[in-house]
């Protein structure tokens, strides 16, 4: 058996619970409240983005709507080349990450100077 951390273990066992408790098949947009309940499960507390690495550092929850250090979700596939809601299609980013991104291959995208932190 492999030992894990105990915040790793305590992140997994809360993500397990957000989606039993979400089980919400997403049809086309999710509503504002679906994007609420998907946002919870992708970026739970702890979470570093997939795009930077956790080089602009950890993923701030409860800051403003658009800061560019606050939480969002990442479509992998990005919706505008058919990527899905579906939670295997769904990263956790910074909103600035995210939005340096747009629709780019993250292979691609340099956040090395992406944006500034707006405090």
């Amino acid at each position: 058996m492999i030992a894990a951390p105990c915040g790793q273990l305590a992140i997994a066992a809360a993500l397990f619970r957000a989606v039993d408790a979400l089980r919400v098949e997403v049809e086309g947009d999710p509503s504002g409240r679906e994007r609420q309940r998907l946002l919870a499960v992708v970026c739970p507390p702890g979470s570093v983005c997939w795009l930077c690495g956790g080089a602009r550092g950890p993923i701030v929850l409860g800051l403003r709507r658009g800061h560019p250090l606050g939480p969002s979700m990442d479509h992998v596939v990005p919706r505008s080349m058919g990527g899905s809601w579906d939670l295997s299609n769904l990263r956790p980013a910074h909103f600035g990450c995210n939005s340096a991104r747009g629709a780019r291959d993250p292979q691609q995208l340099d956040l090395s100077g992406a944006y500034r932190d707006a405090g």
